[in-house]
């Protein structure tokens, strides 16, 4: 159910997966070990909720557990990619770099 909400295009499905995926112990009862795919979908989820730092991140993890995972290598660059286009919203609102181009109506 997660996987199918995380490739959602609504973005209140997208968030409820990874509400889900994040709270895996109340749906899985504590007994859930995380896997390549669980990694891999929770990555999904956040870069389709343009969260590209946590997809980074989730994706890392999911590599460490199948290195060879072509989706996840491709997942991987292209939220590299989106990071290295930077500044966004979900970026880092207490990074003083953020906060000081987001408040100069020069910088568009």
């Amino acid at each position: 159910m997660a996987w199918a909400l995380a490739h959602s295009r609504n973005k209140a499905d997208v968030t409820l997966a990874i509400r889900m995926l994040q709270d895996r112990d109340a749906f899985f009862l504590g007994q859930f070990t995380p896997g390549r795919e669980y990694y891999y979908t929770l990555a999904v989820a956040h870069y389709r909720a343009a969260e590209y730092l946590l997809c980074r991140d989730a994706v890392t993890q999911a590599l460490k557990l199948s290195p060879t995972c072509h989706q996840s290598i491709e997942l991987r660059d292209a939220a590299v990619e989106a990071i290295a286009r930077g500044p966004w919203p979900n970026l880092c609102p207490l990074c003083p770099l953020y906060s000081l181009l987001s408040q100069d109506p020069t910088i568009s």
